[in-house]
C-alpha cells in the first residue's frame, strides 16, 4: 500500500518542477523582448531627435558670406527651415616641414527634430583665410566642396576625389 502513494507524490513534485521551470523560462523570455524593444525605440528616438537623418542638398539653402576684413575670416551658414545638427571633421595635410596643418573640412548636415524650446533653424560656422584650405559639404545625395584660395571662397563645380 505504501508504494503507489511514494510514486504519486514524486510525479507529483516533478510536475510542478517542470511547471516552475516553464513559467521561469517564459518570465525570461517576455524580459527579453520588452528589454530589445525598449533598446530599439530608445535608439530610434535618439537617432530622430540627436543625431538626425542626413538631408538631401536640395533641401539646404547655403548662404556664403566671403572675406569679413574685420574679422578676417569668411562665414557659411546653412538653413533648412528645421534644426540642423552639423559634423564637423578635419581633413589633415603635411605641409613644407612635414609637419600635420589641417587642409579643410567636411561638414555633413542632419536634419533634427526640433525639440521643444530649441528654435535654431541653421548652422553657422566660420574659418579664417590665413591660408588655403578646402570645406566640403556632405549630403545625402552629393558633396558641395568649396575652396579657399588667396582670401577668396571659391564653389568648384566637381567635387575633389576623397574617400567618403
Amino acid at each position: 500500500m505504501n508504494a503507489p502513494l511514494e510514486a504519486e507524490q514524486a510525479q507529483s513534485q516533478e510536475n510542478e518542477i517542470d511547471y516552475l521551470k516553464k513559467v521561469k523560462t517564459k518570465a525570461i523570455r517576455t524580459n527579453i523582448i520588452v528589454f530589445t524593444t525598449l533598446i530599439i525605440v530608445v535608439g530610434l528616438l535618439s537617432l530622430v531627435f540627436l543625431i538626425g537623418i542626413r538631408v538631401k542638398s536640395d533641401d539646404v539653402n547655403i548662404v556664403t558670406n566671403v572675406y569679413d576684413e574685420n574679422e578676417g575670416s569668411f562665414k557659411i551658414v546653412l538653413s533648412n527651415g528645421k534644426r540642423l545638427n552639423v559634423t564637423t571633421r578635419p581633413i589633415t595635410d603635411m605641409d613644407d616641414n612635414g609637419d600635420s596643418i589641417t587642409a579643410g573640412y567636411v561638414l555633413t548636415p542632419y536634419s533634427v527634430l526640433t525639440l521643444p524650446g530649441k528654435d535654431c533653424n541653421n548652422y553657422t560656422i566660420g574659418y579664417p583665410l590665413t591660408r588655403d584650405f578646402n570645406i566640403t559639404i556632405r549630403f545625402r545625395d552629393k558633396d558641395v566642396v568649396y575652396v579657399v584660395r588667396n582670401n577668396q571662397l571659391l564653389e568648384l563645380k566637381e567635387p575633389l576625389s576623397e574617400e567618403k
